[in-house]
């Protein structure tokens, strides 16, 4: 089979990483890094305490890591990381990103099946951790089953969407959906019961001061 490969486009890597929350207790990751160009922008451009990616194909991360000693190499003086980056030749069940404040992964051609695996990780994450991703997760799609009012996953709220350039599509771009983990939204979610015919103003009346949008509305309705 052919292989498909794409990744973010040179004018949108600080647009994708303008989406996190960065300081010296960040913890970035990059599920599917490739070549690690995003790593490398991340920590040559912002405030981190950590910085990897991950990467299955092993000739990308050779890729990646000859990038780095390049740069290391060519610059005058020797650089002072902060954290100097790091990539590992791995699927992602193998990784341990449970200190993760931001995560990137260009998700695409994810299978469902690694998605929910995914979003029942993420869900552990501290508080104000962001997911970006190129799709939305499967409980998060019109048409797919809603989400149990006791579901774990209603801690990861859609917060922005953003179209950001890629290398197959440097014109318009892709959407890139941020997800935040927010167990105080999801609370107010599984502790007052809706109808199951529920109207946004209902939903809104129910969440408060959480972050809502309009059409991601239908995903709070109890099952």
């Amino acid at each position: 089979a052919t292989e498909i490969y794409g990744e973010v486009a040179l004018s949108g890597l600080g647009r994708l990483l303008d989406l996190f929350e960065w300081g010296p207790d960040a913890r970035f990751y990059d599920l599917g890094c490739g070549a690690g160009r995003l790593v490398l922008k991340a920590v040559l451009t912002r405030k981190l305490g950590r910085a990897k990616g991950i990467e299955k194909v092993s000739e990308r991360v050779q890729l990646a890591e000859q990038a780095l000693n390049k740069l290391e190499t060519l610059v005058a003086t020797p650089l002072s990381w902060a954290a100097r980056p790091e990539f590992a030749d791995s699927d992602f069940g193998d990784v341990d990103f449970s200190d993760a404040t931001a995560i990137y992964m260009a998700s695409v051609y994810f299978p469902d099946e690694l998605m929910m695996a995914l979003a029942h990780r993420f869900v552990e994450l501290r508080d104000g951790a962001r997911i970006a991703s190129l799709v939305r997760f499967p409980f998060d799609r019109h048409g797919q089953s809603k989400l149990s009012a006791d579901s774990p996953l209603h801690v990861l709220r859609v917060i922005n969407k953003v179209n950001i350039p890629m290398s197959w599509d440097q014109d318009d771009g892709m959407t890139v959906f941020v997800y935040e983990v927010n167990r105080r939204a999801a609370k107010r979610v599984a502790l007052t019961p809706l109808p199951e015919t529920a109207t946004v103003p209902e939903v809104l009346s129910v969440l408060g001061d959480a972050v809502v949008r309009a059409d991601d509305v239908w995903s709070m309705d109890v099952a």
